[in-house]
């Protein structure tokens, strides 16, 4: 009876690991050129089931526009949706009916309390240095995966950049990230560190230790797939089956519980709702990117002639060009006349080529978010141009980010508030108080307060403009102050407190020799406030 549950798990797993894998052979090949634009090197190391040797870069690619918008825009992205200086996430307590508000709030404490813990082992663990390896390029392709496990509890959790190579997911019935899958192919020297022995099938280990009696031991290797899918016949709390599979066989398979269990996190950057994968800025800019390329090639070759132009010169002999000329080189022609040797070339403008490209190149930038604010012509920039148009990227990122942010964003937020909870870091919350719920911070709150600064920045420049008068006597600058660092979450400039102000007005009005009325009475209304 435990062999045929043992060969049903096992099934079950290759089953739904070949369904991934159909379901991400429809974006290989944009997979593929998105790469040949961005790390060459990792073009033709796509398939999960083969060991990932780079090719050698590329050297047809005569653009590095590709590997320039893909590093920006991970970097947005992690400024963005998971700033490092900032709390990017917080847990929030939704209580049952008939829960007393006091209670409520010590839940509320209780997590907020946690959420401190939390963002300090984000910080303690390598989460920053390999989100920078692995999203450029895969977060601009669209999808992106971190491994995060913890050895032992008192060290803090291991993070691990998933390559596109190495995962395969598929949609589950609510139309998320369900099935997933970790696919690598390990040489059989490794193995003890990547799997337990206590873990390994007969065959396999009978497989290592015949490789170890061999010269050749590197060559033998072991796929390894670790998968987690949901199980839907549990309702009343996050339940996910583990499986392990060594060459196609079971070696270990489990369910675990609670919101945050599942240890590979996946995050897409724009899906589309019938598939699996997200499309990302760079897909979008393909066929700008090709073009780019092309013209870029195109440019090089028309300077090149400019620069050493082909030449004739007379000869008994002629030379057939239906092939092609080539720069710089000396073609034979029959002898007529003294204008035998001569160019057979006449260079063109570039000016055309170069504005098309950089027409290209702007718009490469902006699906990649990454059009940064630019001073148009010789006119200053004015006191809210740079607000706007920052508040413009951040709302326009909000949309399509939407997905990754409660992805990605909460989903790492929760895997290490489960890891946390599970060493006794933090304190869990009765389920008996209510529901917990993480929320990411929101970009597109952020832009809003962005919008709201730079209208208070326009009123500034046109009620002080206009009557400077009825301003400093209507306006309350020291709370609009308070109320602009607020927006902008400075978290650098301090205010004076009240006695602080009074030492100062003090101190200023014995400089002055007296302030006039005016002055006396600003800084009155400075005092009040």
């Amino acid at each position: 009876m435990a062999m045929e549950a043992e060969k049903q798990r096992t099934n079950d797993a290759k089953a739904r690991l070949a369904d991934a894998k159909q379901m991400k052979a429809k974006f290989l090949p944009d997979i593929e050129e998105c790469y040949r634009f961005t790390v060459p090197p990792r073009a033709s190391s796509l398939q999960s089931a083969a060991p990932g040797d780079a090719s050698t870069a590329d050297s047809d690619l005569n653009t590095s526009l590709g590997p320039e918008v893909c590093d920006d825009f991970a970097t947005m992205v992690i400024s963005t949706f998971l700033p490092e200086t900032q709390q990017w996430a917080s847990r929030s307590i939704v209580p049952a009916p008939g829960v007393d508000r006091s209670v409520a709030n010590e839940a509320q404490a209780t997590l907020d309390d946690g959420d401190k813990t939390i963002r300090a082992l984000i910080l303690q663990s390598t989460f920053y240095e390999e989100i920078s390896k692995s999203f450029p390029p895969d977060i601009g392709i669209g999808t992106v995966a971190v491994l995060i496990e913890m050895d032992r509890l008192y060290d803090p959790p291991t993070v691990r950049g998933i390559p596109l190579r190495k995962l395969e997911i598929n949609l589950g019935p609510d139309g998320k990230v369900d099935d997933r899958f970790l696919v690598d192919v390990v040489s059989a020297g490794k193995l003890e560190g990547v799997v337990p022995r206590k873990l390994w099938p007969a065959k396999v280990a009978a497989k290592v230790e015949s490789a170890f009696g061999r010269s050749s031991r590197s060559q033998a290797t072991v796929e390894c797939v670790w998968g987690w899918w949901r199980d839907w016949s549990r309702r009343d709390t996050v339940v996910w089956t583990h499986v392990l599979l060594l060459d196609g066989e079971l070696a270990d398979h489990r369910q675990i519980e609670g919101v945050g269990s599942c240890p590979l996190i996946v995050g897409r950057f724009s899906p589309l709702p019938e598939f699996a994968f997200g499309w990302g800025p760079t897909m979008k800019a393909l066929p700008d990117l090709r073009h780019v390329d092309k013209l870029a090639t195109e440019l090089i070759r028309a300077v090149d002639f400019s620069i050493a132009p082909p030449t004739t010169y007379p000869d008994d002999a002629f030379v057939n060009v239906e092939g092609g000329i080539e720069s710089g080189m000396a073609y034979p022609v029959r002898p007529g006349d003294e204008k035998a040797i001569k160019k057979i070339y006449e260079p063109t403008g570039l000016d055309a080529g170069y504005f098309d490209v950089q027409e290209r190149e702007r718009r490469v930038k902006r699906l990649h978010f990454v059009d940064k604010p630019e001073q148009r012509g010789d006119t200053p920039p004015t006191a809210t141009q740079w607000t706007d148009e920052i508040a413009l990227t951040q709302r326009r990122i909000g949309t399509p980010g939407r997905v990754f942010w409660s992805e990605f964003a909460a989903g790492v937020w929760d895997r290490f508030a489960f890891l946390a909870t599970k060493a006794g870091r933090i304190q869990p919350v009765d389920a008996g108080v209510g529901t917990v719920r993480t929320i990411p911070d929101n970009p597109a709150q952020r832009a809003q307060d962005m919008q709201d600064v730079s209208n208070a920045a326009r009123l500034g420049e046109i009620g002080g403009g206009l009557f400077p008068e009825e301003w400093k006597v209507t306006v309350d600058g020291a709370k609009t102050l308070k109320n602009l660092k607020e927006k902008i979450g400075d978290t650098i400039v301090e205010f004076r407190s009240k006695e602080d102000i009074e030492t100062a007005v003090a101190q200023m009005s014995q400089l002055t020799g007296g302030a006039a009325p005016g002055v006396q009475q600003d800084q009155g209304a400075l005092l009040q406030s």
